[in-house]
């Protein structure tokens, strides 16, 4: 596994373990998620060159961000098509997850980073209805530019991941239509996108 070493200090943090335990128990598509998003996300931060500190911070955020999908695994591993007011369920994971989260104690920047996992990705996913209210206040966003560029490289990453993989629901999508979306919708910096596109994608999702 990419990162070895600092996958294996992070499922040393008992609610981090914790979480991956209960995703290979309940949630098979979320549990290889969590693990191919962390390849992603550190393949990502050592290309953009980001310190041990950040790219750790990332890594552990791969591995709980969806951890609010946990309350309902039988919702999350149904083979139907989402209702509209299904949908409407989904997007309260994020703050399912913050909950979840601070039960287990995850630390702090990471939780916070897992926090905004859908911020940036689109217009599809707008702070005031997908991350309800627990990703980054406006107040500190103003006064930590690390955190906030940190859930932008976060927020790439998963929508990356997530579309590339199968899921209970859908099968992967093709790169190139991927790349294109994020291209066209991501409302971060640039660099990060194209810190992502310098992947070998067709290697790691094949």
């Amino acid at each position: 596994m990419l990162g070895q070493g600092t996958y294996n200090k992070l499922v040393r943090i008992p609610g981090i373990s914790a979480i991956l335990t209960k995703y290979r128990r309940e949630l098979p598509f979320e549990d290889i998620h969590a693990h191919s998003l962390f390849e992603l996300v550190h393949a990502v931060a050592t290309g953009m060159n980001l310190g041990t500190e950040e790219t750790e911070t990332l890594d552990g955020a791969a591995l709980v961000h969806d951890c609010g999908k946990l309350l309902r695994p039988d919702f999350y591993n149904s083979t139907d098509i989402f209702s509209e007011d299904e949908r409407s369920y989904v997007r309260l994971h994020t703050r399912f997850g913050h909950l979840i989260m601070d039960e287990h104690k995850i630390p702090e920047k990471i939780a916070t980073i897992a926090d905004g996992h859908h911020e940036h990705c689109s217009d599809r996913y707008p702070r005031d209805v997908y991350s309800n209210g627990h990703d980054i206040p406006d107040e500190r966003r103003r006064t930590d530019p690390e955190i906030f560029f940190l859930q932008q490289v976060f927020c790439a990453c998963d929508f990356i991941d997530a579309q590339l993989r199968d899921r209970s629901y859908r099968a992967a999508r093709p790169i190139k239509e991927v790349t294109e979306e994020l291209q066209r919708d991501f409302r971060g910096e640039t660099r990060i996108v194209e810190a992502i596109q310098s992947q070998n994608l067709k290697q790691m999702y094949n």
